[in-house]
């Protein structure tokens, strides 16, 4: 299994379709910095899926495509395919797999955060997709569980729904029976009402047409007026255009005079500027030739200064060419000695480099024997603490079983409480059902009460229900002196008296009270001028000149539980004359007993008699009786039943709040039972999540005590296996050897080099004094020569400025010829345009006279308009006064409709065809048992409350909503239990692989840390006490000889060879198809690298490796090279060989790869 080929197109800085073609073994890709190595190793990662921009080092996903050059333009897509044999699942491949290892991943191996390292041996165990269904599991659990307690939730509502729901059925049953029947009656009390209208409509409509015939007769007079001011308008206009014409022929003459006097100062100032500029181009012209002479001077100076340093500069140019012939002979000789003492001292540190290695080998056979032995202390140690260890964990696995039975009884008693609070929380959700229904029909009966009330007051404002008369005056109150108001305005009765009142009163309760006799003819005057109909008028002053009427007493009658009506009635001191003298006659008795009265005085009656339901009997054979509706509908008591009215709506405002504060009590109450079940929710799930956490830490107990078992029959294997092996001491006589040759031929060597390094002092010495000299005659050449050029430049310098000078005097010549020629000409235009300015003056002065005559016979027409106006405004105040009065007729006509259209609104809203009742109405049945029985069917309706009309509906879909919802909650139960199960079981298994390849990772550690350092400490722990796959992962390593308290103290040799160990450690666990290796050996030196190629050699029997290197002893380790080179700037081109003698191939490899090498 490995990686066979690559082919790019267009990725990153491959334009051109490029194959790589991979061997198994070792192959290496080598190249200069920046020609696109690094390139091939993103491609393979995202072709296996990689698709963070950061690990493809990029900024956006389509930095991927090839971006173009200087001289190639960019691609539209990029593409990257790989052959991969026999690729199977969980092989250590992927986008967090460890294939691919970059040097940045050194440290993130290395760091304190764990997740990297822990994804590593998370896939070398093959547990990567165990973990991906636990957390998948793990959230269809959660998901599980809310959908239960949320279908739970919902059947309770649904419960209490259904049960609302059927009692709705029934009361709408009802209601609909009622409501049928009001249909009937409503059309009944229309058609009686709709006539009543109309008897109230034809009076008014013949007054507003008497108020159109008058409107009529003064429009043709105004029509008339207004023909004689359109007349007098339209001399007006025309002398207006005339008086524009001669005042517009003004404006221009005075236009042209202003325009004439701007052009003389503008010509003034133009001399002034042109004198000016004749001054100052004179003296520009003197300043420039001083300029010139100086710059003469300057000139000649100049030159003899070129002249003198020019020699001075071929003298040190000759004195330059002698100093560097001596140096260069010197160098040659230096140069050849200097090449004799390096090649002793390469031999030198080649004698050192042999010397070190024999001692480190000798230190590694003396460290092994000495390692040996404290191994098995320590395995014996390690084995006592597994004992003591194993019995712990027994106790905790008694302790966590105690644990687990305790939880279980809290449940069950926690799930009591749910059922208690569950119940209350039923209790809440009734109450609050019954104050909603409660405050419902509350606002229902404001509702009413506002509307009654908005009816009286419209009724009181508009003096609706009065005749034409009447309520014309009241309306004109404010314009007719001394006018109070109705005899039923200032009457206050109770409630019980008014139908007895207002039969009494009749028509006198529209009676209009006036305070003086003389007032009551202006008011009458005033009908006569509107139209406005008739009314009858109580003078106040002329009632208190009568005698006091004198009381009738009931008992003098020989009336039974009679009383005087006007005891019943309260009204101002002011008019309790005019009360005795309108009902001092009138006696009230109970309803029953009229007819007994009616028998008794069959004769003339000295009084009125009457009953509370308004029937009288008066002068003995006149009797008024019959059915009347209960509600007062006349002016009587219309103030007071607007106060009770109010009093009554502040009532059911005040039921209301209160029902609403007890509604919020109980919302609260419901709302601290929602919260008690979703504490108590919380606590089964704490409980829940206790018990599974119990669950887990006794499966991870019962693992670690199996663990532990199978942990101390390893040990004791190992330390048998100790004991038996050991070393003898032939190896180690044979190095002592070594190092006493080796160290004869260093000495021999260094007394040979410390000769040739006094020599090398000397001539140090001589080259040093051969360079100083050579610097400084240079440094004399090239300020010489600097100077001389200095000086050339401010030569070419001066002769620029002199033909400049020159060129500035000629221009100013020709300025200051033109500047004279124009100051002759403006002198000319100024005298000509004083000329024109005395003619303009004298034609402006004709014009202002016709002007002024012009506006003095405009005055006059304008005079004599307006007085034509004012009696034209006579006349339209006339009319307005007709308007007002039509438009108040026309005002009452529009209240009658509106009643109309709103009784017809009413109908209509509730589905009723008025063409339907001409047939069904009964002429004979009374308006007043119409509204009785309307009302009582109200009533009736009113006492049902809101009515659910779509309950049977509703109650249905409901209902097999719940049967669904109880099926559902079984099914997820049953989901629950077996997730559950499932989780268990994921987690058993991926603990177990875990712990497994862990294990044998750990040893394999341990074995190629002590390969790659000679010797030293390392290990890698899990964190006790907790799960092996949630445990975080301590790596331990300490090279021989150093005591390092962190892994962050290491050298960065030091870590990439740590981190190199761990991957090969996983690797001979699970053996990864292969493996990209991007620079993790530029740290290390020529021995590490040595020991680093041996351990590649010896993976690449399983694992193919691809290398991106520097480093020449990685490049011969490798079976194939594949060179990088970009010969155009921005195209990455591939050269490949396949190396069959290692040794000549990398005598020509080196960074500056060429087509010839490779």
């Amino acid at each position: 299994m490995y990686l066979s080929q690559v082919e790019l197109i267009g990725f990153k800085s491959f334009a051109h379709r490029t194959k790589i073609t991979f061997d198994d073994g070792i192959t290496a890709i080598v190249g200069p910095n920046g020609c696109g190595k690094t390139n091939i190793v993103d491609a393979i990662r995202w072709v296996l899926g990689e698709q963070k921009t950061s690990v493809l080092r990029s900024d956006r996903m389509e930095n991927v495509i090839f971006n173009g050059t200087m001289n190639r333009r960019r691609l539209g897509y990029s593409e990257v395919v790989v052959d991969i044999s026999n690729l199977l699942m969980d092989s250590g491949m992927g986008v967090d797999a460890y294939s691919v290892i970059e040097l940045s991943m050194v440290e993130m191996i290395l760091s304190d955060r764990d997740e990297y390292r822990k994804r590593l041996f998370e896939e070398a165990s093959g547990i990567t997709k165990y973990k991906a269904r636990r957390q998948e599991a793990l959230r269809k659990l959660e998901a599980t569980r809310q959908d239960l307690v949320r279908v739970r939730d919902i059947i309770n509502e649904v419960e209490r729904s259904v049960n609302a729901l059927k009692s709705q059925v029934n009361r709408a049953k009802r209601y609909e029976k009622f409501k049928s029947k009001l249909v009937a009656v409503e059309k009944q009390y229309y058609h009686a009402k709709q006539a009543e209208l109309l008897e109230r409509k034809k009076p008014i409509e013949d007054e507003i047409n008497t108020l159109t015939n008058q409107y009529n007769l003064l429009s043709g007079k105004t029509a008339k007026r207004r023909a004689i001011l359109d007349k007098s308008q339209s001399e007006i206009l025309a002398k207006q255009g005339v008086l524009t014409n001669a005042q517009e022929m003004l404006n221009k003459f005075s236009e042209r005079v202003r325009t004439a006097d701007s052009n003389h100062a503008k010509l003034q100032e133009r001399l002034v500027a042109l004198k000016e500029t004749i001054d100052r181009i004179t003296n520009e012209n003197s300043v420039f030739k001083t300029k010139i002479k100086e710059n003469d001077s300057q000139f000649h100076t100049v030159s003899e200064d070129i002249a003198s340093y020019r020699i001075e500069l071929n003298s040190a140019m000759k004195d330059l060419e002698r100093i560097k012939s001596g140096r260069d002979t010197f160098l040659s000789n230096y140069m050849h000695k200097k090449s004799k003492y390096l090649s002793k001292s390469q031999k030198i540190f080649d004698v050192l480099k042999k010397l070190e290695e024999k001692n480190r080998k000798k230190d590694a056979i003396i460290r092994d024997n000495r390692e040996r032995k404290l191994q098995l202390e320590r395995l014996k140690s390690i084995r006592e603490k597994s004992l003591a260890h194993l019995n712990e964990l027994s106790d905790n696995q008694k302790s966590i079983n105690a644990n687990t039975e305790g939880l279980t009884t809290h449940l069950d008693a926690v799930k009591a409480d749910k059922i208690s609070a569950i119940k209350r929380l039923e209790h809440s959700s009734r109450r609050i059902n019954e104050y909603e229904n409660a405050v419902n029909n509350k606002k229902i009966s404001l509702e009413s009460f506002k509307t009654k009330l908005q009816f009286l007051n419209n009724l009181v404002e508009g003096y609706g229900g009065l005749s034409g008369g009447v309520s014309a005056v009241l309306n004109a109150k404010d314009k007719l002196k001394g006018v109070l108001g109705t005899v039923g305005d200032f009457l206050s009765v109770p409630k019980e008296y008014r139908i007895a009142v207002e039969s009494v009163l009749g028509e006198q309760s529209q009676y209009i009270i006036v305070d003086k006799w003389r007032n009551i003819q202006n008011a009458v005057d005033f009908l006569r001028t509107v139209q406005g109909g008739r009314a009858t008028f109580i003078a106040l002053d002329r009632i208190a000149d009568q005698a006091e009427h004198s009381l009738i007493k009931p008992e003098n009658l020989n009336i039974k539980n009679g009383s005087l009506l006007i005891e019943k009635i309260t009204a101002p001191d002011n008019m309790q004359r005019l009360l005795s003298v309108l009902l001092g006659d009138v006696i009230l008795i109970d309803d029953n007993e009229i007819s007994q009265v009616a028998v008794k005085y069959s004769t003339a009656l000295p009084c009125k008699i009457v009953n509370k339901n308004g029937e009288i009997i008066s002068v003995g054979y006149m009797f008024t009786g019959g059915s009347m509706s209960k509600e007062s509908t006349g002016i009587v008591g219309r103030k007071d039943r607007i106060i009770e009215l109010e009093k009554e709506i502040n009532a059911v405002k005040g039921e209301i709040t209160e029902t609403e504060r007890l509604l919020e009590d109980e919302y609260a109450a419901k709302e601290h039972g929602q919260e008690d079940i979703s504490r108590i929710d919380e606590k089964i799930d704490a409980i829940y999540h206790d018990l599974e956490l119990s669950k887990r830490k006794l499966g991870i107990t019962n693992f670690e005590i199996q663990q532990i078992k199978e942990s101390i029959g390893q040990i004791e294997s190992d330390i048998e296996h100790l004991e038996l092996t050991g070393k003898d001491s032939y190896e180690l006589d044979e190095i002592n050897g070594d190092i006493a040759l080796l160290q004869n031929e260093h000495d021999t060597l260094q007394k040979e080099h410390e000769l040739f390094q006094s020599e090398e002092e000397a001539l140090e010495i001589e080259r040093q004094k051969y360079e100083n000299q050579f610097s400084e005659c240079n440094t004399h050449v090239a300020r010489s020569s600097e100077l001389m050029h200095s000086l050339e430049r401010e030569k070419s310098r001066l002769q620029q400025l002199q033909a400049e000078y020159s060129d500035e005097i000629e221009k100013r010549k020709i300025s200051l010829r033109d500047a004279k020629e124009q100051q002759k000409s403006t002198e000319a235009q100024l005298v000509e345009l004083e000329r024109t300015l005395e003619q303009l003056f004298s034609e402006q002065k004709e014009y202002e006279d016709k002007v002024l005559i012009n506006r003095e016979e405009l005055n006059k027409l304008q005079e004599e308009k307006q007085k034509d106006l004012d009696e034209f405004l006579e006349l339209q105040k006339q009319i307005s006064t007709l308007q007002e009065n039509t438009q108040k007729g026309r005002e009452m006509l529009v209240e009658i409709q509106q009643e109309m259209k709103f009784l017809e609104d009413i109908l209509q809203s509730k589905g009723i065809v008025i063409g339907e009742m001409d047939d069904s109405f009964d002429e004979e049945i009374d308006l007043e048992e119409i509204i009785n029985v309307k009302q009582k069917l109200l009533k009736r309706m009113d006492d049902f409350g809101p009515v659910n009309m779509e309950a049977l509906d509703e109650y249905n879909r409901e209902h097999e909503r719940l049967n669904f919802l109880k099926s559902q909650t079984q099914d997820l139960e049953d989901a629950e239990k077996t997730l559950i199960e499932t989780i268990d079981k994921i987690n058993k298994t991926a603990r177990e692989r875990f712990y497994q390849t862990f294990q044998l990772a750990k040893q394999n550690f341990i074995h190629i840390f002590r390969r790659f350092f000679g010797d030293g400490e390392a290990d890698i722990k899990l964190e006790e006490g907790l799960d092996p796959l949630e445990a975080k992962i301590e790596i331990f390593a300490q090279p021989f000889g150093k005591r390092i308290q962190s892994i962050a103290l290491l050298s960065g040799g030091e870590k990439a060879l740590t981190a190199i160990a761990i991957l090969f450690a996983i690797y001979r666990v699970k053996p990864s198809p292969f493996c990209i290796l991007d620079e993790v050996d530029a740290p290390l030196d020529d021995a590490n690298v040595t020991r680093f190629v041996k351990v590649l050699h010896e993976f690449s029997q399983e694992t193919q490796f691809i290398v991106v290197t520097h480093n020449k002893k990685t490049m011969e380790a490798a079976r194939n090279l594949y060179g990088v080179t970009m010969q155009e700037s921005g195209i990455s081109k591939i050269i490949s060989v396949r190396i069959d003698s290692k040794s000549e191939a990398f005598e020509e490899v080196d960074y500056g790869i060429s087509d010839k090498s490779l």
